[in-house]
C-alpha cells in the first residue's frame, strides 16, 4: 500500500512539474514563439504595435493572393494590416490598394483603441479612387478596433511624396503627425516646399484634415525617417540631409549626414542637429529615453567626424544619445567587416535600449554568434550609458531583416520584418519568396516559449 501511495505521489509531482515547466529548461513539448505569415509571393512587415487586448497589429506589403492572403488580395502589390492574438494566432487580415504600387509602412493604435496605418500609394482607383495627386502620395487609413475602415486620406502633389517605417505618431491631443520627404511644390505642399527632396512634417486632426505642414530643405536632398512624440508635448524626428545651405547652412560634414530635429507642439523648431563624417549616414529611428534624452539609430560608413576611429568596416549600426537640449552624450558604432543597419530603437522599462535591424558580418561584434554571410536579424541591448549588454541574431541560410521592435506589457520584446529562410530559426516555416515574421524574445534575447 505504501508503494502504491509513493508511486501516486511521484506521478502527481511529475505531472505538476511538467505542466508548470521552468525558465531554464522548457519542455520539449514547448513551442518557440516565432511565427511567419505569407503566401507564394513577396511579403514584409515594417511596423508592429501591441493592442489593448494583449495582441499585435502589423502593417506592410503583400503581393500574394494565396496562403494567409487567400481571398484578401486582388491586385498584387497591396498594403496589408494583420491582427494576431497574444500567442500569434491570426485574428483578421485586411488589404488595401488599387492598380498601382501600394505599401504600408507604419501603424499606431489610436486613443480610441482603433488603428491608423501610413505608407505610400501610386493608385488612383479602388481604395484610392480619385485620390492620387500625382506620382507617389502619402496615405492615412483609419480603422476601428475590429479592423473596419473608417476613413482614407492621401497627401501629396504632382511629384514624389514618400515615407517609410517609423514615420507616424499620435499626439496627446489625438492628432496624427507624419514625416517623410516631398519633392512636390504643388497640391498639399504648395507654398510650403520650394526645393527638391525636402523633409516634411505634417499634422492632421482626428478625421485626417491637415492642420499644419513644416518643411526643411537645402539645395541637396533630405528625408525624414523616424518620428515620435516627446514627453513635453513636442516631437523628435530623424532622417538625413546632403545640404550645406538653407535649413542646414554650415552643418554638413560630407556626403549624407544624420539629421535630428526637435519641434514643439505647434511644429516650431526648437533645435536642429546633424551628425556624420566624410561618408554616408542615415538616421532611421528615434526614441525618447526615460531621462528625457533622445536616441537615434541607423547606419554609417564614416570613420571620422562624429564617428572618428570607431568604424568596424563597411556600414555599421550607430546609436547616438543626446540630451534634452540636443547636446551629444555618447556615440556608439557596432558591427563587423561587412554591413549592418539599425532599423528600429526603443527605450525599455529597465532604462536600457534595444535596437533591431540586420547584419551580414560574422566578425567584430558578431563574432561567434553568426557563421554565414547571409542577412540575419539582430537584437542589440545597450545600457543607459551605451555599453553593450548582449547581441543575438535570428535567421536561417537565406536573408532576413528586422524592421521594428516593441516591448510588450510583460517586458518581452517583439520583432517583425521579413524572412526568406526555411531552415534554422525558420525551419519549415516559409510560404514562398519573402514572408512576414513575428518573434517574441525574452529580456536576455532568447526566443520565448509557449506550452
Amino acid at each position: 500500500m505504501k508503494n502504491i501511495s509513493l508511486f501516486l505521489l511521484i506521478t502527481l509531482i511529475s505531472i505538476f512539474t511538467y505542466s508548470c515547466g521552468t525558465d531554464s529548461s522548457p519542455s520539449e513539448k514547448d513551442l518557440k514563439w516565432i511565427n511567419t505569415y505569407g503566401g507564394s509571393e513577396l511579403e514584409y512587415a515594417k511596423s508592429i504595435v501591441q493592442t489593448n487586448d494583449g495582441g499585435y497589429v502589423a502593417v506592410g506589403k503583400t503581393e500574394s493572393s494565396d496562403g494567409d492572403f487567400s481571398n484578401t488580395n486582388s491586385s498584387g502589390d497591396m498594403i496589408f494590416t494583420m491582427k494576431v492574438s497574444a500567442s500569434g494566432e491570426t485574428e483578421w487580415i485586411k488589404t488595401f490598394g488599387g492598380s498601382g504600387i501600394d505599401r504600408g509602412n507604419s501603424v499606431i493604435q489610436t486613443n480610441d483603441k482603433g488603428f491608423v496605418l501610413s505608407g505610400m500609394t501610386t493608385s488612383n482607383d479602388k481604395d484610392f479612387a480619385n485620390m492620387n495627386e500625382g506620382d507617389r502620395d502619402r496615405f492615412l487609413i483609419k480603422l476601428s478596433a475590429s479592423g473596419e475602415t473608417e476613413w482614407i486620406k492621401t497627401y501629396g502633389g504632382s511629384s514624389t511624396d514618400w515615407g517609410e517605417e517609423h514615420t507616424l505618431t499620435q499626439t496627446n491631443e489625438g492628432d496624427y503627425v507624419l514625416t517623410g520627404h516631398s519633392s512636390s511644390t504643388d497640391g498639399d505642399f504648395e507654398g510650403y516646399n520650394n526645393q527638391s527632396w525636402s523633409i516634411f512634417v505634417m499634422q492632421v486632426n482626428s478625421t485626417g484634415q491637415i492642420e499644419w505642414i513644416k518643411t526643411f530643405s537645402g539645395s541637396g536632398n533630405q528625408s525624414g525617417r523616424g518620428i515620435n512624440k516627446t514627453s513635453d508635448g513636442g516631437l523628435i524626428l530623424t532622417g538625413f540631409s546632403t545640404s550645406n545651405d538653407g535649413d542646414f547652412d554650415g552643418l554638413n560634414q560630407g556626403d549624407r549626414d544624420i539629421v535630428l530635429i526637435k519641434l514643439n507642439s505647434l511644429g516650431e523648431t526648437e533645435w536642429l542637429r546633424t551628425f556624420g563624417g566624410s561618408g554616408h549616414e542615415y538616421g532611421l529611428s528615434t526614441a525618447e529615453g526615460n531621462d528625457n534624452s533622445y536616441l537615434i539609430t541607423g547606419y554609417t560608413d564614416s570613420n571620422d567626424g562624429d564617428f572618428e576611429n570607431i568604424n568596424n568596416g563597411g556600414f555599421d549600426i550607430f546609436v547616438i544619445k543626446v540630451s534634452q537640449n540636443g547636446e551629444t552624450e555618447w556615440v556608439k558604432s557596432l558591427g563587423g567587416s561587412n554591413e549592418e543597419f539599425g532599423h528600429s530603437i526603443i527605450s525599455l522599462s529597465d532604462n536600457n535600449y534595444l535596437v533591431t535591424g540586420y547584419t551580414k558580418s560574422t566578425d567584430g561584434d558578431f563574432d561567434g554568434i553568426k557563421d554565414e554571410w547571409s542577412d540575419d536579424i539582430f537584437a542589440l541591448k545597450l545600457s543607459e550609458t551605451g555599453n553593450k549588454e548582449w547581441i543575438k541574431t535570428y535567421g536561417g541560410s537565406d536573408s532576413e531583416t528586422g524592421y521594428s521592435v516593441i516591448e510588450n506589457s510583460s517586458g518581452e520584446y517583439i520583432l517583425t520584418g521579413d524572412t526568406r529562410s526555411n531552415d534554422e530559426d525558420f525551419e519549415q516555416m516559409n510560404n514562398g519568396e519573402s514572408d512576414i515574421f513575428i518573434i517574441q524574445i525574452n529580456s536576455d534575447g532568447s526566443i520565448s516559449t509557449i506550452n
